[in-house]
């Protein structure tokens, strides 16, 4: 008994950042120790009661973020081209309506579906949890790193029986779905000998593997080819930020005119209103098409490679009609991977009535939708690190602005948000020899004028604090640039052991000399430098100089919960779980 209560448990066996909020563990702990809470950028993470704790083990075996469930699908799965013959299905359908297919032969059967729906009161838990932030604004930050608030899930997992409620589990959510106890009312519909089909992310169809630790004939899961999903969190905030009246009703995947490849969201409100807003002008989607949203777990996604977990596959088709131009695909294809025996069959007893399209083919005719192949990997953004630096000091709409600019290659200094270092005007003073420059003050903008350029004279302005070998910085200079050179470069300098680093050139145009530029470049430090220098050989000519305006630094950070950890919990001890994490991930992929 002494050696059961001394295993280890989920919340010290999981790397920060690397929770799924699959809730394996959750509906798994026989004494109710665990419950779901938001980490401090909303995510859906367990929480423990340690009284009611007795350190069994079980929560940290069945997680599948630290034991991978064993892989027994298809290496090389079948793929078909799916649609169904039904129109007004697939109008409520993201793509070609497999799901709904499936889910409406399982019903026809007498079985149940789980899937991601939104709550019905979603627009008032947007209202209560706002309320609840409001109350949190005082408190310290490290406190932020598990919120103790009641949770307030816009979208979540739940389960039907009835085909009239199918539409409630009809198209995209780009969020993390709130999986509550799904699991375990799953498990008792199996041992009752129903037929359940499960909807959800890989890694939700692996933390519900683990949990039931064997197969149930009577089980389909299907698995989406998934991007990511952001938290929860960062869609409240946008809503909140976006619409002065909260909507009633939000459609990620809006077909419009009937069309698959219309790229708009449809808001409804409460008075019947309804609005198209296409991605274009929606902030939002923007940087979930950009990955800004990107978190770790998804980056390190270990679920979506094959062999899959799903029995079947499903997500849009993109790119069919590149190898079949002729393919009617106006209305939308879905790609379906067959991952197993029990896949093949259930898609083999499908009503035939019911399907347009159902063709095989090629594999490789999938890409690198869903990052299924082995090697292939979901990539975040380079604005992603800038976007969970700042999105718990400023808006949602000023973060992804940043880090939308930052993918971009776009000015980012007019934007506001925390910086390593950001100094305007008078307050740019360069340090530097007498004879090979000279500072002036005109207007609130600090002018800089080359003397004798002699060969490696520089000047310099230090930063706040030194880079980290490394580290990824964005560099953004705001100034007007006056000289008979070619190009402007931009350096990182040690002054103590005179070492440095090119980080920046700019082409120089006659338009520079009137006109302010913006320029903005991502790099990563190779040393540790002290300060930001410029070398006067390359203002050469009739009155050359260089103005500032504003020079800004921001920080990325390749672990965003890194400073949010306990202070037991060093950094080196959070990358060292990492590494650890990353390094199971290596053999399995092996």
């Amino acid at each position: 008994m002494e050696e059961k209560r001394n295993k280890p448990t989920v919340i010290e066996g999981i790397a920060p950042g690397m929770c799924t909020g699959c809730s394996a563990c959750i509906n798994l702990c026989p004494r109710k120790a665990l419950s779901f809470a938001a980490d401090r950028f909303g995510y859906f993470v367990p929480e423990i009661d340690q009284d009611k704790c007795d350190r069994c083990g079980l929560c940290h075996r069945v997680c599948p973020a630290i034991n991978l469930p064993p892989r027994q699908n298809a290496r090389a799965p079948a793929l078909y081209a799916f649609a169904a013959r039904d129109t007004a299905l697939l109008r409520k359908s993201a793509s070609g309506g497999a799901f709904g297919v499936m889910a409406e032969h399982i019903l026809s059967r007498g079985g149940h579906i789980a899937g991601c729906a939104w709550k019905k009161d979603w627009s008032a838990s947007l209202k209560t949890a706002a309320e609840d932030r409001r109350d949190n604004e005082d408190k310290p930050a490290e406190a932020a790193a598990v919120s103790k608030a009641h949770l307030h899930p816009v979208a979540a997992h739940l389960i039907i029986d009835r085909k009239e409620d199918l539409a409630l589990l009809h198209k995209s959510k780009y969020l993390q779905s709130y999986m509550g106890t799904v699991f375990s009312e799953i498990a008792a519909l199996l041992r009752k000998g129903r037929k359940v089909l499960f909807s959800g992310c890989p890694c939700q169809v692996a933390g519900l593997r683990s949990f039931l630790r064997k197969d149930y004939e009577g089980l389909i899961c299907i698995d989406l080819l998934c991007a990511y999903t952001p938290s929860q969190e960062f869609f409240a905030r946008y809503v909140k930020e976006t619409f002065p009246e909260l909507p009633a009703a939000y459609e990620f995947r809006n077909k419009t005119a009937g069309k698959w490849q219309t790229y708009a969201v449809k808001v409804v409100f409460s008075d019947g209103r309804t609005i198209a807003v296409p991605n274009s002008a929606n902030t939002y989607q923007l940087a979930f098409n950009r990955r800004v949203m990107m978190s770790p777990h998804c980056i390190h996604c270990q679920y979506q490679t094959f062999p899959r977990y799903g029995d079947l596959t499903i997500g849009d088709f993109w790119g069919i009609n590149k190898h079949e131009p002729g393919i009617d695909c106006k209305q939308g294809i879905s790609a379906v991977l067959v991952n197993s025996r029990k896949g093949k069959s259930f898609l083999e007893s499908l009503p035939e009535d019911q399907i347009r399209l159902l063709e095989a083919k090629p594999l490789v005719w999938l890409g690198g939708n869903g990052a299924a192949f082995k090697g292939m990997q979901h990539s975040s953004s380079p604005g992603t690190a800038v976007f969970y630096s700042l999105i718990n000091k400023t808006s949602f709409q000023e973060a992804a602005d940043t880090a939308l600019a930052v993918y971009g290659g776009r000015d980012v200094t007019p934007l506001q948000g925390r910086r390593c270092l950001h100094v305007t005007g008078t307050g740019i003073s360069f340090k530097f020899q007498p004879k090979s420059w000279e500072q002036h003050f005109i207007r609130g903008t600090a002018f800089l004028f080359s003397g004798d350029a002699a060969a490696g004279a520089y000047a310099c302005i230090d930063l706040d604090q030194e880079t980290v070998c490394g580290r990824e910085y964005v560099l953004c200079v705001k100034c007007r640039i006056a000289t008979d050179s070619e190009q402007i470069d931009f350096y990182l300098t040690d002054k103590k052991n005179k070492r440095e680093q090119l980080v920046l050139t700019r082409s120089v145009a006659a338009a520079d000399r009137t006109n302010t530029a913006g320029i903005c470049v991502k790099f990563s430090a190779d040393n540790a430098y002290d300060s930001f220098m410029l070398k006067s050989s390359q203002l050469t000519g009739n009155l050359a100089y260089i103005a500032f305006e504003e020079i800004t630094r921001i920080e990325y950070r390749d672990d965003p919960y890194e400073t949010s950890v306990s202070p037991e919990q060093t950094s080196e001890k959070v990358s060292e779980r990492i590494k650890v994490f990353l390094a199971k991930k290596l053999r399995w992929q092996r």
